[in-house]
């Protein structure tokens, strides 16, 4: 009668998927006990498992838990990886770039910079504006405000501080920016501006240009160049730097 039950029993013994990776955990572990050429209940001293367990892994009725092959792979000073299928190319290297991606995020943890983070890729992934450029010869005092402007804006100066640098007046720096330039106030907006006289003159050669911006919007380059100034680390500002190039030569490819 008791050989009869124990028979049923083990009859209704419910097998691991022979395909899945439980099933090879288990018979991975039962390798390793014949490479120490144990018994289980051999196996089951030098692992803390009960050999009851240690029979059930083995006849593929019973899982491993984590923990648990974690505790064995120690005591056995085994690398968990033993245990586990072969993983080479388990994933594409654009999907490792993503995990990657998210490792780094995780390292960011200014708040307010993560903000900033989420709306640029919000933005990158919308699309962003791209301003026309254009090539050509401009009129002599067109050339030289908007030298004078580009250059302020690039130094992230503000015209009181043009002026203060130049010895002139602030009003004066207003209107040479409005267009009231002369060869006889350049040489002082360079002044203002830590450059040669010679990088705001004119010239008869072509040039490229963008389209004008109102008051706002410079208002906002100023304000993200001066910014950029407080850069301390140049690879930092390398970075920046290539990085917002990229950003709009690409989009202006895809605008094309």
């Amino acid at each position: 009668m008791f050989v009869l039950q124990l028979s049923e029993n083990m009859s209704i013994e419910k097998k691991i998927d022979p395909d899945s990776l439980c099933y090879y955990i288990t018979q991975k572990v039962k390798n390793v006990r014949f490479e120490l050429n144990c018994t289980q209940g051999e196996f089951a001293e030098k692992t803390g498992v009960a050999k009851s367990l240690i029979g059930k892994y083995e006849r593929g009725i019973h899982s491993i838990l984590p923990k648990t092959l974690e505790d064995m792979a120690k005591k056995l000073s085994k690398d968990i990886e033993n245990f586990f299928p072969e993983s080479t190319n388990c994933i594409s290297s654009e999907d490792k770039k993503l995990f990657d991606l998210v490792q780094t995020l995780k390292r960011i943890k200014d708040w307010k910079v993560r903000d900033t983070v989420c709306v640029l890729t919000r933005f990158l992934s919308e699309g962003i504006q791209i301003s026309k450029v254009t090539e050509e010869i401009r009129p002599i005092s067109y050339q030289m405000v908007q030298k004078a402007k580009d250059w302020r804006f690039a130094r992230g100066r503000t015209q009181m501080e043009v002026a203060d640098k130049s010895g002139m007046p602030h009003g004066q720096v207003v209107r040479y920016e409005k267009g009231e330039v002369s060869f006889k106030i350049a040489p002082k907006m360079a002044k203002g501006l830590s450059l040669h006289y010679g990088v705001l003159l004119p010239t008869s050669k072509a040039e490229r240009y963008c389209e004008d911006e109102d008051g706002e919007g410079e208002k906002k380059i100023l304000s993200i160049m001066r910014e950029y100034q407080k850069i301390d680390n140049q690879k930092l500002k390398d970075l920046w730097y290539s990085f917002l190039s990229e950003v709009v030569k690409i989009s202006e490819e895809k605008d094309s």
